[in-house]
């Protein structure tokens, strides 16, 4: 499954170096996630 949003309205500071701590960047990845909307959705099917 993979989705897509419109942007992002959750950014840390430039004070906020969030590259090397993931805890930072899950808390704005998940921020964004619940307030937005999801323009697109893809789903892949497999027949083995």
């Amino acid at each position: 499954m993979n989705t897509e949003f419109s942007g992002k309205i959750f950014k840390p500071s430039k004070q906020v170096t969030c590259e090397d701590n993931p805890v930072i960047n899950n808390y704005y990845m998940k921020s964004n996630v619940d307030t937005l909307q999801i323009i697109q959705l893809g789903l892949s099917l497999l027949d083995t």
